[in-house]
This record gives C-alpha cells, sequence and structure tokens, in this order.
C-alpha cells in the first residue's frame, strides 16, 4: 500500500474532530469509509493511532498526535504545490473551475458570468451543474475553485457565506385552488404532491419548514419526484397536485396565470443560497474577484 494523500486528509479530520462521525459528515463520506482510512493508516504503519478512553472518547496516541502534525503540513504543502504549479503553467490564471447547483446555475450565475467575463476576458469559467453533495465533494478533493448552492455544507471543512434568501413559492394549477384564501399544513396532505430529488436545497428547506410545524414529508402524498424544475412545473399544470419552488423559478407561470400561489396559515418558506470554498485556502486574484462579483450580484 502506498501512503495516501487523501487517508491523510481522512485522519487530520478525525484527529481535529475527535468524532469519526462528525468527520464523515464534515467529508461527506460513509462512516466505514472514514474507519477504513484509518485502518489502511494503521497498517502502512504498523501502529494504533486512536484509542477510545474510559469514557468513550476518541483520543490520540502518540504516533497519532506525530502524525497528525505532518498530516496537516503535507495539506498545507499539498495545497500551495497546486497553486505554484497552476500559477507557473498559466493554468491558474486562464481558469475558474465553478460547482453550482441547478437552480443557481440556470437563475442566478449569468448576470454573474457576464460581469466576470467583462472584467476578466482572459479567464474563462469553467461551470458544473452538479448536485450540492457533488459540488462539497469536488471543493475538498481540489477539483473545483468554488461553489454556489443552494444549503449550506455541514461542518467546518468548508467556508460558506450566505449571498442570498428567497421565498419559496408552494403551487399548484390555476384551476386547482381552493375557493379559501388561506391553506393549512393539513389541508395539503390530502393533495398530491410533486417534488424535487433527495439532497436538492428546496426540499432540504421544506422539510426544515415541515418539522418546524410539526410535520414530515412522509405525511404527504408524493407522487413524483424529479431533478426538474421544468419537468415539476409541466406536472403541477397538468395534473391535480401541488409542489414548491424559489419564486423567481415559477414567477413568470404565476403571472400568466398557468399556475397559482398556495397561501399557507404557517407562514412563508425561504430558501437561502451560499458561496462556498475551501478554508484557510489561498485563492487567487480572479476567484477572489469573482466571490466579489458574487456577492456584489447577489448579496
Amino acid at each position: 500500500m502506498e501512503l495516501s494523500l487523501f487517508s491523510l486528509r481522512v485522519f487530520l479530520e478525525v484527529a481535529e474532530k475527535r468524532s469519526f462521525s462528525r468527520a464523515a459528515e464534515s467529508l461527506l463520506l460513509s462512516q466505514p469509509a472514514v474507519s477504513m482510512q484509518i485502518q489502511k493508516l494503521e497498517n502502512y504503519f504498523c501502529t494504533t493511532l486512536v484509542v477510545r478512553n474510559h469514557g468513550g472518547n476518541l483520543e490520540l496516541t502518540e504516533s497519532g498526535a506525530n502524525l497528525k502534525e505532518y498530516a496537516r503540513k503535507f495539506a498545507d504543502l499539498h495545497r500551495e504545490l497546486v497553486k505554484t504549479m497552476e500559477c507557473t503553467s498559466g493554468r491558474g490564471q486562464q481558469r475558474i473551475r465553478l460547482g453550482t447547483c441547478c437552480i443557481a446555475g440556470a437563475h442566478l450565475l449569468p448576470p454573474v458570468l457576464k460581469t466576470f467575463s467583462e472584467r476578466h476576458p482572459e479567464t474563462g469559467v469553467m461551470m458544473n451543474v452538479l448536485r450540492c453533495a457533488k459540488v462539497f465533494e469536488g471543493l475538498l478533493s481540489g477539483s473545483l475553485d468554488v461553489g454556489v448552492t443552494g444549503f449550506a455544507p455541514p461542518g467546518r471543512a468548508l467556508f460558506k457565506r450566505e449571498l442570498l434568501r428567497v421565498p419559496l413559492v408552494l403551487f399548484t394549477a390555476g384551476r386547482n385552488l381552493p375557493s379559501r384564501e388561506l391553506l393549512t399544513l393539513k389541508d395539503l396532505l390530502k393533495i398530491p404532491l410533486f417534488i424535487r430529488e433527495e439532497g436538492a436545497g428546496t426540499r432540504l428547506e421544506f422539510q426544515k419548514f415541515l418539522r418546524k410545524h410539526g410535520a414530515s414529508l412522509r405525511q404527504f402524498h408524493v407522487i413524483s419526484v424529479s431533478e426538474s424544475n421544468q419537468a415539476i412545473k409541466h406536472l403541477v399544470r397538468e395534473g391535480s397536485g401541488f409542489s414548491v419552488l424559489p419564486a423567481f423559478v415559477v414567477a413568470e407561470d404565476l403571472q400568466r396565470g398557468d399556475l397559482a400561489k398556495i397561501e399557507l396559515t404557517e407562514g412563508e418558506v425561504s430558501q437561502g443560497f451560499y458561496v462556498v470554498y475551501r478554508r484557510n485556502d489561498a485563492q487567487s486574484a480572479r476567484e477572489r474577484s469573482f466571490i466579489e462579483i458574487l456577492t456584489e450580484k447577489l448579496g
């Protein structure tokens, strides 16, 4: 077995969190995957790196404490190496690797990309539309430079800042809107629900709203799950159900009367969009400029 930078990064997270589960959450890995990387390192060095004390808490052995210091140096040196090579090859000056969720990519980023291109015509932006969890993975692995996502990453491995918070609209086809002005969540239990896929920011925020009001998505009659906002709007227009999406995604449909907003007695739902990047990472001038434009246009 060769010594892996990935294994060292996993160990460093375990050493700093003093918890396999919290390290797994921060790295967006399963707990068994984290345990396997620690086992690989212990086999490589032929020594125990972590133990549990009498209280069940995780502690580093002497070997583990030594490895933690070297793992941190390796991580810092790796980041410095990548930045140096990108600058000397010119690659770092020519592109920004951007990861974004589909809603931000389609509705929020076009004016940002236009402004950035006007100010920095020599630098391209490679935009990858991914699920938020994949954006976080790409940032942690170093394959992405900046992320824009529909919910904040867990843990502290990544820096995140909310750019804006937008209202989420519950909607149905205009012909299906009940005569009463206000509905309750209990009323909606009777209506079929079209919802975004698991892990989508819109769905997560709706689930948080439900929990806040003592409800659960399991109580609803979910008849279709889709990654496509357009597909969801089409299903609602043609069917007899309802859905929830950011207001700017359905604004034109509401204005035309194709869809109708559902008002709830429990109040409004909202969703935050975040800029995300690696914590304690030396950013290039172009990356800093891109983040400044993000804040300028969306903040």
